[in-house]
């Protein structure tokens, strides 16, 4: 299992919608202002209860605030992860989605 992608969507500096690309294997984030703290603010936002506030782009306080992660070649889910079998699709990904904005959505195999 390996992270795939990271959608920003008016995340700090990122304003707008904004995809970030990885490859299996290793991946580097160099540059100045490039947005490395984000990335690792990102996790942050999806595991922990923060205020939209803390993340929302400035100008955008209006907008919603969302992060979503995809994970590419995930195996078979065990233990504490076997809830999100439901949430798995037809790509062998997992999709994992937080955001300021109240909203349904149907993910995956996941019945409504």
């Amino acid at each position: 299992m390996y992270i795939k992608s990271i959608k920003l969507t008016n995340f700090k500096s990122f304003m707008g919608e904004h995809i970030i690309h990885f490859k299996p294997g290793v991946n580097y984030l160099v540059g100045n202002n490039a947005g490395k703290t984000t990335i690792f603010d990102a996790f942050n936002f999806m595991i922990s209860t923060v205020k939209k506030s803390d993340y929302i782009s400035k100008g955008y306080e209006s907008e919603s605030v969302s992060v979503e992660i995809c994970l590419a070649n995930v195996g078979e889910l065990k233990g504490s992860l076997a809830k999100y079998e439901d949430y798995r699709t037809s790509k062998n990904e997992l999709i994992l989605l937080k955001t300021s904005k109240e909203t349904n959505i149907k993910q995956g195999n996941k019945k409504s």
